[in-house]
């Protein structure tokens, strides 16, 4: 996952998304989440973190930079549930999260 990948995938949402392509432009939100999955599945976060990698933080900093983008293309789509997302990460940032507090932005799957 590079800065690059986000980029490319950034211009064509914002094409697409200007044009009227809204299929298309979640389409690539789609495609972008799928890279992110590889480079999660690529990376194992978990098993950085259990041999205390330093590249750990590295990994981390890299799915979050891919998620506050995913958030941003999300949200003119689902407006309600990215807000809910936001209020999460405030309090996870802020360290107001209870432990084991999930989510749950779609609680019926």
């Amino acid at each position: 996952m590079t800065l690059k990948t986000a980029e490319k995938t950034e211009k064509s949402y914002e094409n697409n998304f200007e044009n009227y392509k809204l299929y298309e432009a979640l389409a690539d939100v789609f495609a972008f989440i799928k890279k992110l999955d590889v480079y999660i599945n690529r990376e194992q976060p978990w098993a950085l973190n259990k041999n205390k990698d330093e590249k750990l933080d590295v990994v981390l900093n890299t799915l979050l930079f891919g998620i506050e983008k995913i958030i941003v293309w999300l949200e003119p789509f689902m407006p309600s549930k990215i807000g809910e997302v936001k209020n999460h990460i405030l309090k996870l940032q802020s360290g107001k999260l209870k432990k084991g507090e999930k989510l749950g932005l779609f609680p019926r799957i």
